[in-house]
């Protein structure tokens, strides 16, 4: 049986910075100290998620609930598809 991992924890400010990250959420991108540094989450999306992302980081901010999926990249540039 597969070893299940721990969840990604990620929390965001109003302004999408990064307020806490646990370390199953630093793994994801390969790097632990990656998301720590209150730089905005923007900064840890493909280009091309970009736009999307910051469209519902404004719903989110009217009030909205919808989940948030993503694929970060890895710091070899590579997507994180688990």
């Amino acid at each position: 049986m597969a070893k299940q991992q721990p969840d990604g924890i990620w929390i965001i400010d109003s302004d999408a910075r990064t307020l806490f990250a646990n370390s199953a959420m630093a793994e994801i991108p390969g790097n632990d100290n990656v998301l720590i540094n209150r730089k905005p989450s923007f900064d840890y999306l493909f280009p091309e998620d970009i736009d999307a992302a910051q469209k519902l980081s404004e719903s989110k901010q009217r009030g909205e609930a919808s989940p948030f999926h993503f694929h970060l990249p890895r710091a070899d540039g590579s997507a994180n598809l688990g």
